[in-house]
């Protein structure tokens, strides 16, 4: 620890001595138009320099709507830019947590920032997608992170969206220009996407309002392109019936645990559909709570399909590929160092990577019995396009449930996603993907399966995974260009 310590300050130098706005690792509290931000530029070895030569980014935090000193409403950030001659120019991914709960750092660097924490401190991380991206990265909802929040008795995610909204507004305040680029958001894990179209759904809202003049006059018009999902549920009557599938035929369960989940399983589908046509808290809780309960508090016969298959197998994180998923209680202790805390330029405070009650206060009031699907449907054919890649051997994630949602997405696609059979396609020294996409370049709706890879696909495949990312954002075709430099390498099989 002391080796890596010493390291951080000499980079930390190295930092500092090109910063151009601020003191590196200096904090800067102020008001602008009546916006509290709290900002720094981190001497933290976590930012790589953009073609100007000048190491860039941000982290801090923003008072929101209803912020207060005896109800705190701060969410934390950490915002790279990307590593271009133009980064007002290029794209923002607005990445949120993998799952409701879970910090977004955590997520972030196992893949898309410029680097990647490991045991003893980060790495540099080669598949970044800060290399052609701007990369915001949110904490939210609650006291996730380094966020402040008074966590609220109820939890809706209407009302978490509608903070991300405030958000940004005044995270495009704080860093002008950048308002004027596509936004994609960018979520994973079996909870992490549920946000994501309510989100979605507030700024469509808000940009028509804009459209008619009867939006806010200081807010700003969001360029919100896309939606990038990791095998995120879109339909909860899919999500339990496609596990259920997905743990008995991969022998998770054993055969008696089957028969006799199989045998009260009807009863769920029942109680999801009667709560979602006749919507109430009561009916929701009770619906969630008794599938939930049905299907998941069973002993597992085995684990392998909810390991990472690159990691396993390595008692150290040392002899491990970078991007292997640490511990909660790693990132606690990495993330609540002083030392660490000081190069970002934070005051000492705790850091939170899993808040058990968000997910809970998730469950309590009914919200994961919700029609996430019909919300997908009205942006899709608002012109949002919708990505969802997940791994072939997820069972967290199930890639039955995930293309069945596409299949059921009542949208002008429909009819067409149905009757596309996929390309399978590779990067080279990568596993095969099976990609089905309707529309134009990268498609509209696209789906792809990813071979050789668990919950943790940007970790199992990150080279793989970077590409599709760099495809979908830019809105190219998914095969190989022969006019091209064949950056990407993508070979049709």
């Amino acid at each position: 620890m002391t080796v890596f310590f010493l390291e951080l300050l000499v980079i930390g130098y190295i930092l500092f001595s090109v910063a151009p706005m601020y003191m590196s690792g200096a904090v800067v509290d102020e008001f602008q138009d009546e916006i509290y931000s709290r900002i720094s530029i981190p001497t933290f070895p976590c930012t790589i320099n953009n073609t100007s030569g000048v190491p860039f980014s941000h982290v801090g935090q923003i008072g929101l709507k209803g912020d207060t000193a005896e109800s705190p409403k701060q969410p934390f950030f950490w915002f790279f830019e990307a590593e271009t001659a133009r980064p007002k120019k290029s794209p923002l991914i607005l990445r949120l947590g993998s799952d409701l709960g879970e910090s977004a750092l955590l997520s972030a660097l196992s893949g898309p920032a410029p680097c990647a924490l490991v045991e003893n401190g980060t790495v540099f991380n080669p598949h970044r997608w800060t290399e052609r991206f701007n990369l915001l990265v949110l904490d939210y909802p609650g006291s996730v992170g380094y966020s402040k929040a008074q966590e609220a008795n109820n939890f809706h995610l209407e009302d978490a969206a509608l903070d991300v909204y405030d958000f940004l507004q005044k995270f495009f305040k704080l860093h002008p220009g950048l308002e004027r680029n596509s936004v994609v958001i960018s979520a994973g894990g079996s909870f992490g996407g549920l946000l994501a179209p309510y989100i979605g759904s507030v700024i469509q809202n808000a940009n028509k309002a804009l459209a008619r003049k009867k939006g806010s006059k200081r807010d700003v018009h969001i360029r919100l392109d896309s939606i990038m999902l990791s095998g995120s549920i879109l339909n909860p009557a899919s999500y339990f019936r496609w596990h259920l599938h997905d743990r008995c035929s991969r022998n998770i369960y054993d055969p008696e645990t089957c028969l006799r989940v199989y045998g009260e399983f009807p009863a769920c589908l029942y109680k999801i559909q009667s709560a979602l046509q006749n919507p109430t808290v009561e009916s929701n809780i009770k619906a969630g709570t008794f599938c939930y309960e049905t299907l998941f508090k069973v002993v597992m016969n085995n684990t392998q399909f909810f390991e990472s298959p690159k990691c396993a197998g390595y008692d150290n994180l040392k002899d491990a590929p970078p991007t292997c998923q640490l511990s909660l209680a790693q990132a606690n202790e990495f993330f609540g160092n002083p030392s660490v805390q000081d190069y970002i330029g934070l005051d000492y405070t705790s850091f939170n990577a899993w808040n058990a009650q968000i997910e809970s206060k998730f469950h309590s009031t009914g919200e994961l019995i919700r029609p996430y699907h019909i919300l997908y449907e009205k942006l899709i054919k608002d012109g949002v396009r919708l990505l969802n890649y997940v791994g072939s051997e997820d069972s967290t994630n199930p890639w039955s449930e995930t293309v069945s949602d596409f299949e059921r997405q009542q949208t002008p696609f429909q009819g067409r996603f149905l009757r596309e059979a996929g390309s399978t396609w590779r990067l080279k020294d990568s596993p095969n993907a099976t990609v089905r996409s309707i529309g134009v370049g990268a498609g509209t709706l696209t789906h792809i399966l990813i071979s050789e890879a668990a919950p943790f696909v940007k970790q199992d495949q990150s080279a793989l995974v970077k590409s599709i990312v760099e495809h979908w954002i830019t809105n190219q075709p998914f095969q190989m260009d022969l006019e091209d430099d064949d950056r990407n390498q993508w070979q049709l099989v």
